[in-house]
């Protein structure tokens, strides 16, 4: 515990942390906000079937997943 509370407060680490933990919140809130929102107004603003909302909010929330995980990588590298 105190090796890594000294390595965070190092500071060539905490770009490195602060990514991390930025990169770690969207991962957990951005896919349920898009799923929930595809959800939510899919029927009404894009015009989609009742039975298929389910499905295009997976997907949607998959890409945004996807999104999420490429953008990491490119900026960590």
């Amino acid at each position: 515990s105190e090796g890594f509370r000294r390595l965070l407060h190092e500071p060539r680490n905490k770009p490195v942390f602060r990514k991390f933990l930025l990169t770690t919140l969207a991962m957990l809130l951005l896919p349920l906000v898009v799923f929930f929102g595809v959800r939510n107004m899919g029927p009404q603003l894009l015009g989609l079937e009742e039975s298929r909302v389910n499905l295009w909010a997976a997907a949607a929330a998959v890409v945004v997943v996807n999104l999420l995980m490429g953008t990491y990588v490119y900026i960590a590298w």
